[in-house]
């Protein structure tokens, strides 16, 4: 049974949505070092990732623990690089070239923006810190799905996150 249950209402609602108006952060590959004989894995205080977990967190407050099978959708908006847009007598316009990609190929990758997510809206771990979670352990996911695509005027920078509660009725997986 998770910890913080006791100290938090369990959400009854089968969706939750969040909006972070934060450039979406990937989380960067974890550094080693040695202290005392013994190897320890960090991510840098500093590094950007940290605020962008925090501002994901700052969307949950107040919110609900979510329990039973988990579908998270995610979708991080980025802001397109100048060099995608016509210019007009030096000047940047707000008309895209013909050249400019539809979609965000490069990095970061997917399955490093779901993991700076995920690992955000999971509970601290005891001696930790006091974040309880939106649900007990990222292993109650079970669909997971991550849209990468450039910002626009319907969808500004940042990222939509949809946890939904899958129940017996919308798991098609037994028609495969």
């Amino acid at each position: 049974q998770h910890q913080h249950l006791t100290e938090q209402t369990v959400n009854t609602m089968a969706i939750i949505i969040l909006s972070v108006k934060h450039e979406p952060i990937a989380q960067p590959r974890q550094r080693f070092s040695a202290r005392g004989g013994f190897a320890r894995a960090y991510v840098d205080k500093k590094h950007p990732v940290n605020f962008y977990k925090r501002a994901v967190r700052e969307e949950t407050t107040g919110m609900d623990i979510m329990l039973g099978p988990l579908k998270v959708t995610i979708w991080c908006y980025f802001q397109r690089p100048k060099g995608h847009f016509k210019t007009k007598k030096g000047a940047v316009t707000d008309v895209l070239k013909p050249s400019a990609p539809k979609f965000r190929t490069n990095t970061p990758d997917n399955d490093n923006l779901a993991k700076s997510v995920l690992d955000a809206l999971n509970p601290d771990p005891p001696g930790k810190g006091d974040y309880p979670g939106l649900y007990p352990d990222d292993k109650n996911i079970v669909d997971l799905i991550v849209h990468k695509r450039f910002a626009c005027q319907k969808n500004p920078v940042g990222t939509i996150i949809v946890l939904e509660v899958v129940t017996e009725q919308e798991d098609m997986s037994y028609m495969l």
